[in-house]
Formats: structure tokens, C-alpha cells, sequence
């Protein structure tokens, strides 16, 4: 097997277009109407979205793919340290913007960006470097796990400041897995999860605005004007949309009914016009994605790339599951979007970035075809 660098792995090259095109084919009309709407033209967030998502964010994946992917393991603390900086001035009224209660938004002379995105990646990319230095310690309390629940409890409070319980959640998710795939062994793992579940589940109860979310997944019906409103318009578009779709660009919940048709909603419009089948074909793809993410990850040169690769294969994939899942009925509403597919260029930018880092470690991996 060698080791010597090759080209990057084709077919993920090929996955990362046919997502960016399917994307904004999909954005394109589920924003039709709210773009004439507020702007009089048809198409002012698909121009958006692909001037400051998908041109920046190909350069940042350009960028990632040339860069060896041992350049950010030897900067992952810097690149903590400033996505931390970056998530401090969220409370500094001069930068901070504060929409629909949540501050979550930096604003950047009419630009908004949200830091909790460079977060994610940041700490995947951090996590992965101090893991990676502690392979024989890791079953170890003083060594590793209690330094782990610091740094998670750090991330914790932030995202917590910020209302972003769907950002936390998949931090956690990717933060754990990565922990588990260093070599914890199983009871520690489990314990992990306990105490996580300890601190999550009374965050939950005692909110004000995350129990009602909880309820409307429980019982649907209980407030359908109020919090339940989403979700029964969702599983609304996605019930008449059957088997083949109303046909493209032919959505009614986009004309009103639905809320957040550019965010967490987009999935919704998109079963609703091509139906179970266009549905199935992009959940499908992510399925793709995780199998061919985990692989570059297994066959990754060091235990960074392999902890890297597999942290933003997981990252992403999951983020799109519990955005499908949410949106489906399946879990409880958390607000996060589609990668790739919803609008919001801080999210396309870090998202294209990332996958630049993964098919960046495929063009080291052990084998030169995956």
C-alpha cells in the first residue's frame, strides 16, 4: 500500500457537485415565492447563495483540497481559539445580532455570519489533534476524560448562550464518536452518554422554549396555530406529495403556509414537488456520503486524518439526518438546516471547506482507488 500523495478521491469530487446542483435547484424553487415577495424578484436568494455559498465556498474547498491536511493539526488550537474569539463578540452589542430571541449572528457591515459553523469544524479539527496525541491515555480520567468533559462543557455553555441546541447536539454527537473511535472502551463511553443525557434532559424541561417543541412532537395536534404549526405543515407537504411529486416547482406550502421554507423546512418542499422518490434519492446520497467518508477515514495514513475524516463525515451526515428526521416527524424540531441544500452561506462556506479537508485526506489515503 502506499502512501505517496495521489489525486483525490473522484467519486467524492462527483458526490460535492451533484449536491451543490441539486441544491440549488431545490433552493431555487422553494424560494421563488418568498424572494418576489419581499424583494420583487424571483430569484434573489438563489443569487445569494450562489455568489457568497457557493463561489466562496468553493474557493475554501479549492483551498482545503491543496492544503496538506497536517497543516491544520498543527494550527487546531489557534483555529479553536479564534472560533471561540469569534463566538465571544456574538455578545458585543457592536457585533452581535440578535433574530427571533436567539443571538446567534455576527454582523459584518450588512453581512451576517454565524460562528457556531467555524465552531463545529473547529473543534472536529482541534478534537482530532489532542485525541490524536493521547491514544495510549485515552481510557484515562485524569489524562483524557476529565479534560474532555472541560472542553465540552466549554462548548457546551457557548452554544447554550446562543439558543442553539441543534448545534450543540451535533458537537456532541461528533465529539463522542470521535472519543469512542480513539479507543474508549464501551463502559466509559456509556457513562459518557449518561452524564450527557444528566445535563441535556433538565436543559430540555426547564426551558421555556424547548420544551414546547419536545410536546409538539409528542402530540402534534396539541397547539397547531402555535408550536405545532411547522411540523403539521410539514408532514403536510410531505403526505401530498406521494409517491412522484406534484412536479417541480409546483409546491403550495412554499406560498405561505409553510414556515422556514429556506432553512430547516427545505426538505419539505423539495418531497412535496418530486415526491418519496426525490425524497429518497438525496436521503440516499447522504447515505453515499457516509459510507465513502467513513472508508477515506479507515484508510486515512494517521490517527488525525482518521479522526478528522470521520468527525466531518459524521458532522455533516448527521446534521442532514436530523434535519430530514426532524422535518419528517421522526425527532423533535431543532432548527438545524439541510447541508448544502438550505440557504445561509456561513453554513455552505464551512460545509464545502470541511469536505475540502476530507478529500484532501483521500488524496493520502493507503490505497490510491476507494
Amino acid at each position: 500500500m502506499s502512501l505517496r500523495e495521489h489525486k483525490p478521491n473522484k467519486i467524492l469530487l462527483f458526490w460535492v457537485l451533484f449536491l451543490i446542483v441539486s441544491g440549488l435547484l431545490i433552493l431555487t424553487s422553494a424560494s421563488l415565492v418568498k424572494s418576489q415577495e419581499t424583494f420583487g424578484e424571483n430569484y434573489y436568494y438563489l443569487k445569494h447563495q450562489f455568489l457568497f455559498g457557493v463561489l466562496l465556498g468553493s474557493v475554501c474547498f479549492l483551498l482545503a483540497l491543496r492544503i496538506h491536511y497536517a497543516f491544520w493539526q498543527k494550527i487546531a488550537i489557534f483555529i479553536f481559539f479564534i472560533s471561540l474569539v469569534l463566538s465571544f463578540l456574538l455578545f458585543l452589542p457592536q457585533f452581535g445580532l440578535k433574530l427571533g430571541g436567539a443571538r446567534q449572528w455576527i454582523d459584518l457591515g450588512g453581512q451576517t455570519f454565524q460562528p457556531s459553523e467555524f465552531v463545529k469544524i473547529g473543534f472536529i479539527i482541534y478534537i482530532s489533534a489532542w485525541l490524536s496525541k493521547r491514544s495510549r491515555d485515552i481510557n484515562s480520567f485524569g489524562k483524557t476524560i476529565f479534560p474532555f468533559i472541560l472542553l465540552n462543557l466549554l462548548i457546551g455553555v457557548l452554544f447554550l448562550a446562543q439558543r442553539d441546541m441543534g448545534g450543540l447536539l451535533i458537537t456532541y454527537i461528533c465529539s463522542g464518536l470521535l472519543l469512542f473511535l480513539s479507543g474508549l472502551n464501551y463502559r466509559r463511553f456509556f457513562a459518557l452518554i449518561a452524564i450527557a443525557l444528566i445535563v441535556i434532559i433538565p436543559l430540555i424541561l426547564f426551558s421555556s422554549y424547548r420544551l414546547p417543541r419536545i410536546m409538539s412532537f409528542l402530540q402534534p395536534d396539541r397547539d397547531p396555530l402555535g408550536s405545532s404549526y411547522q411540523i403539521r405543515q410539514s408532514l403536510i407537504g410531505i403526505g401530498s406529495g406521494g409517491i412522484f411529486g406534484k412536479g417541480y416547482g409546483q409546491s403550495l406550502q412554499k406560498t405561505g403556509y409553510l414556515p422556514e421554507v429556506l432553512g430547516d423546512s427545505t426538505f419539505a418542499v423539495l418531497v412535496e414537488e418530486l415526491g418519496l422518490i426525490g425524497g429518497s434519492i438525496l436521503v440516499l446520497s447522504f447515505l453515499f456520503f457516509t459510507f465513502l467518508g467513513l472508508r477515506i477515514a479507515k484508510r486515512a495514513p494517521d490517527d488525525f486524518a482518521k479522526l478528522c475524516a470521520a468527525g466531518i463525515t459524521i458532522m455533516i451526515t448527521w446534521q442532514a439526518f436530523i434535519n430530514i428526521g426532524a422535518i419528517s416527524g421522526l425527532i423533535p424540531l431543532t432548527g438545524l438546516t439541510l447541508p448544502l441544500v438550505s440557504y445561509g452561506s456561513s453554513s455552505y462556506i464551512i460545509t464545502l471547506f470541511s469536505l475540502g479537508i476530507l478529500a484532501n485526506i483521500s488524496k493520502h489515503t493507503k490505497t490510491k482507488n476507494i
